[in-house]
C-alpha cells in the first residue's frame, strides 16, 4: 500500500516539472502541501518552521533555499532567481530588507512580472507578513533580504 505522503510527493513533482494544470489533472492541489511558515523575523534573522536562518532566503512551496546570493548584493537581477525559475507559482514576494535597501530595477521587475505575474516588493517585515497571509490560499514564493 502506498502512503498518502508518497502520492502527494509524486503529484508535487508533477506540479514542479509540468505545471499546475497537469498536476491538477492528476488530482494534485498545492494547498494540500504544507507550505513553510515564517514564525518570526528580526533584522538579520528569520525563523521558518522552527529553524533559524541568518542568511538571505528564498521560501518556496517545496522548502527554503539558503543562502540566497545575488550577483550584486543590494540590487536584484533576474539571474538571482534562476534557482526558482521552473516553479509554477501565482505570486512572488520580494523582501527588500528591513530598510528596503535592496533595489529592484524597473527592468528586473518587468521581467519578473512576465514570469510570475503578480510581484510585490516590500520591506522584509511587511514581506514576511504578506507571505504568511498569501501562503494560506495560493502558491507563493518569498525572496527575502534579511538585513538592511
Amino acid at each position: 500500500m502506498i502512503s498518502l505522503s508518497i502520492v502527494n510527493e509524486i503529484l508535487h513533482q508533477i506540479y514542479v516539472k509540468k505545471g499546475r494544470q497537469e498536476a491538477q489533472k492528476c488530482g494534485y492541489n498545492h494547498h494540500n502541501m504544507a507550505m513553510p511558515v515564517i514564525e518570526s523575523y528580526q533584522f538579520g534573522t528569520i525563523v521558518i518552521d522552527g529553524r533559524s536562518y541568518t542568511r538571505d532566503v528564498i521560501i518556496t512551496p517545496q522548502g527554503v533555499l539558503c543562502p540566497w546570493w545575488r550577483v550584486q548584493g543590494h540590487s536584484l537581477h533576474p539571474e538571482d532567481l534562476t534557482a526558482i525559475s521552473e516553479l509554477d507559482v501565482e505570486m512572488l514576494i520580494i523582501g527588500q530588507g528591513s530598510n528596503k535597501r535592496m533595489e529592484v530595477p524597473r527592468e528586473t521587475l518587468q521581467h519578473l512580472q512576465q514570469k510570475y505575474g503578480e510581484v510585490v516588493c516590500l520591506s522584509t517585515p511587511e514581506a514576511c507578513q504578506r507571505y504568511n497571509q498569501e501562503r494560506k490560499s495560493r502558491a507563493v514564493i518569498a525572496a527575502l533580504h534579511l538585513t538592511c
